[in-house]
């Protein structure tokens, strides 16, 4: 019983490096949500401290 010699395809370096650029993309999108979504709140926080006064 003979085996015959077949070529296996290699996967391509191009998926590889998509695949990468794709994982990187959504990584700093998140960051950049998360800090946007941070950055408004304590904006609205120091504004409304700064226009309430405190009576005694």
């Amino acid at each position: 019983m003979a085996i015959d010699a077949k070529s296996v395809p290699e996967p391509s370096i191009n998926l590889g490096i998509l695949a990468l650029g794709a994982f990187s993309a959504v990584g700093v999108l998140k960051r950049q949500q998360k800090r946007s979504a941070l950055v408004p709140t304590g904006r609205v926080f120091d504004a409304q401290l700064s226009h309430t006064t405190v009576e005694n």
